[in-house]
C-alpha cells in the first residue's frame, strides 16, 4: 500500500505555519508535504543552523508521533525579482536542503526551475539553460553531502524551454546526478496540454515526487481531482506501468475560510480521492 500525502499548509492553525498533525493523520493522511520553508520571508531564513535544527526538531517529533512522515520539503518559491537572483536563490536552496536533511523521512526538496525572464517569454534561451545548469549542478553536489534528493517540477508555461516533462526529463539526464529526479506536477501538465500518464511514463524511475491537483487546461487553479480535465485513469495506469513506489500527495488548495466542520469532511474525501490512485490495492 503506497502512502498518502496532503500539504501541511491545509492543516496550519489560522495565521500560523503550526500544522495539526493529529488531525491529518485522523483524516487518513500518512505523509505530509512540509510547506513551512517555501517563503524567504519566513524567520527559518534568518536561523543559525542550530536554530534551524532547534526550530525543526520538535515539528518532526510532532508530526512523526501522530504517524505521519515527510514525504517531501517544498523548496522556497521567490517572489517579484528574486526570482532572476539565480545566486541568492542558491544560498536560500541550500538552506532548504539543510532543512530537508533536519526533517529526514522521505530527504526529497521540490524546487522549481530558475526562471530568469519571470513569467516572460525567455529572450535567451540559451542562458536561461545555462543558468539552470549552473544552478542545479551546485545543488545538487552540495545536497549529496546531506543525502538529499533534488527534485525539479515541471511548471505552467510555454513560454520557458525548461518547463515541461520532456524537456524536464532531458536536463535531469543530462546532468547525470545521482541524486537529481523529477517532481511531477498534474496540474501543470495539463496547462501545458500534456497527458499526466504519458508523462509519468516519460519520466520512468526518475519520478519521485508527485503534486497531484486538476484545472481547466488554462489556469493553474489547485482543483481536487475529477474537477477539470485531466484524464485520471490514464494517470493511474501511468503509476501502475512504471511501478511508482512514492507517495501518492494531493496539493489542492482548500480554503481555511470554509467552516470547520465541513472543512474536514472535505479533507477525508481528499485523502480518499489520494487513495483511489493507489495502483496497489
Amino acid at each position: 500500500m503506497l502512502n498518502i500525502g496532503m500539504c501541511d499548509s491545509a492543516y496550519y492553525a489560522p495565521g500560523t505555519t503550526d500544522a495539526d498533525y493529529e488531525k491529518m493523520a485522523s483524516h487518513g493522511f500518512t505523509c505530509a508535504d512540509f510547506g513551512g520553508i517555501s517563503r524567504p520571508d519566513h524567520p527559518y531564513y534568518s536561523m543559525n543552523d542550530d536554530e534551524l535544527k532547534a526550530a525543526l526538531l520538535p515539528i518532526k517529533e510532532k508530526a512523526n508521533k501522530a504517524g505521519i512522515t515527510f514525504s517531501q520539503v517544498h523548496g522556497t518559491w521567490p517572489a517579484g525579482d528574486d526570482w532572476r537572483d539565480t545566486d541568492r536563490n542558491l544560498e536560500w536552496l541550500k538552506r532548504c536542503v539543510r532543512a530537508t536533511d533536519i526533517l529526514g523521512d522521505g530527504r526529497n526538496l521540490v524546487v522549481h526551475p530558475q526562471m530568469p525572464y519571470a513569467w516572460g517569454e525567455e529572450t535567451d534561451p540559451a542562458f536561461a539553460r545555462e543558468e539552470n545548469r549552473r544552478f542545479f549542478s551546485a545543488l545538487c553536489e552540495y545536497a549529496k553531502d546531506y543525502n538529499v534528493n533534488i527534485c525539479i517540477e515541471n511548471m505552467p508555461t510555454k513560454r520557458h524551454k525548461l518547463a515541461g516533462i520532456p524537456a524536464i526529463v532531458d536536463f535531469v539526464k543530462e546532468l547525470n546526478y545521482d541524486n537529481f529526479f523529477i517532481c511531477l506536477d498534474t496540474g501543470h501538465c495539463c496547462v501545458s496540454g500534456d497527458d499526466s500518464g504519458e508523462m509519468v511514463r516519460l519520466c520512468g524511475n526518475l519520478l519521485k515526487v508527485l503534486h497531484i491537483h486538476d484545472n481547466n487546461g488554462e489556469r493553474d487553479q489547485h482543483l481536487p481531482p475529477y474537477y477539470g480535465k485531466i484524464n485520471w485513469k490514464s494517470f493511474k495506469q501511468g503509476l501502475c506501468d512504471i511501478g511508482f513506489d512514492g507517495c501518492i500527495s494531493s496539493e489542492t488548495s482548500i480554503s481555511h475560510g470554509i467552516p470547520e466542520a465541513i472543512r474536514n469532511d472535505l479533507l477525508v474525501v481528499y485523502s480518499k480521492l489520494m487513495r483511489s490512485f493507489d495502483y496497489t490495492v
